[in-house]
């Protein structure tokens, strides 16, 4: 009975079709409709909307993070500051914080800084082995830098900087200049063609105060001349030891100084600094003559504020006393009575031990009893 029941099972297992079972060693079966399963070594199957794969022979691809590549055509960098410095130079009125600009080079490396209040803008042109890497740092934004290739450095800070000039028509607080003389022509260049260009003198280029450092006396001179002479009140020259020329002491713009601060320059002529009402500088020779002329128009001046000068050679104390008839306090010092000015006198000091004339003025109430005003 039992060989029967089992004999008919088989049978029955025989006519119904199940599906194999598949053992763990047995590949995988796969229908028309599954994706291909791909191996670890079969090369990738891309789409077309899959990005390319470069080959490590390929040419690299920027990344967001590199400096954009610039072109010399495009345009200067002062148009693509962010946020922009030009149309503030439009202006015509000068506004409550005037701005001022520092143009600095050295080696490899030009400087363009532009301060208005707590606004800066600073531009740094550094050369490289390809072009000339630019850096602009402002306020507001971190530090931008790109690559111009093929571009000079010298070159570029000299295009910004022409394009500056052309949109400044605002007084400048300072324009400060700094380099050393064989790097900074193309900078004086600049200023030049904007000076001589016909189209600019209705806009010359104004500041009220000029600082040159570094220069030869003929890139003072080219400097100096380029700055409007009506705007500019103060002048500040640090340089190497040389005799400022007369064609520096003869501009219009020497004559119309309010303070003057020179290091390094000698002037040869004492009388080219009388109408300077706050003088520190150097000179060659002093005679007693020369400080008589300076003790009357300083005393006869109501805007003189303060002279001082290292010299190189002066008359002696005793041809002084001679000239003035009185021997000097304390081996240095002469007071003379101001007209129109009870408070005050102006006095001078002479030093031998540290080449040293100074004029100023001291309150009476501050006089030495035994002191003798002269006047």
């Amino acid at each position: 009975m039992w060989a029967k029941v089992m004999k008919k099972t088989r049978q029955c297992l025989k006519k119904r079709k199940y599906p194999p079972i598949l053992r763990s060693s047995d590949p995988p079966i796969l229908r028309s409709s599954d994706p291909p399963i791909l191996r670890s070594s079969d090369p990738p199957i891309l789409r077309s909307s899959d990005p390319p794969i470069l080959r490590s022979s390929d040419p690299p691809i920027l990344r967001s993070s590199d400096p954009p590549i610039l072109r010399s055509s495009d345009p200067p960098i002062l148009r693509s500051c962010d946020p922009p410095i030009l149309p503030p130079l439009h202006m015509t009125v000068c506004p409550s914080a005037c701005p001022d600009v520092l143009v600095t080079k050295k080696k490899y490396e030009g400087n363009f800084r532009l301060q208005s209040g707590e606004e800066t803008t600073h531009i740094v042109y550094r050369k490289v082995m390809n072009g000339c890497y630019v850096f602009i740092n402002t306020t507001a934004n971190r530090t931008k830098q790109t690559l111009f290739e093929g571009m000079d450095y010298k070159e570029l800070l000299k295009k910004d900087l022409a394009v500056f000039l052309r949109h400044q028509k605002i007084i400048l607080k300072e324009i400060w200049i700094e380099g050393k003389t064989a790097d900074i022509d193309q900078v004086l260049n600049a200023l030049k063609a904007h000076s001589e260009n016909p189209r600019a003198r209705k806009f010359p280029l104004k500041t009220n105060k000029l600082s040159l450092r570094g220069l030869a006396a003929p890139q003072l001179l080219l400097a100096l001349s380029s700055v409007d002479t009506q705007s500019l009140c103060s002048l500040y020259i640090s340089s190497q030891r040389r005799v400022l020329t007369d064609d520096i002491t003869a501009t219009e713009q020497w004559k119309n100084l309010d303070t003057c601060n020179i290091s390094g320059f000698r002037v040869s002529d004492v009388g080219r600094i009388s109408h300077v009402n706050n003088f520190r500088g150097c000179v060659t020779i002093v005679t007693a003559a020369d400080i008589v002329y300076l003790k009357t128009v300083f005393l006869n001046s109501p805007n003189f504020s303060y002279c001082s000068f290292i010299y190189d050679s002066v008359a002696s104390i005793s041809d002084i006393a001679t000239t003035f008839g009185v021997q000097p306090f304390a081996r240095r010092y002469w007071f003379f009575r101001k007209p129109n000015d009870t408070s005050r006198v102006l006095h001078l000091k002479v030093t031998e031990s540290d080449k040293l004339v100074e004029f100023g003025h001291k309150y009476t109430t501050d006089m030495p009893n035994d002191a003798e005003i002269i006047g």
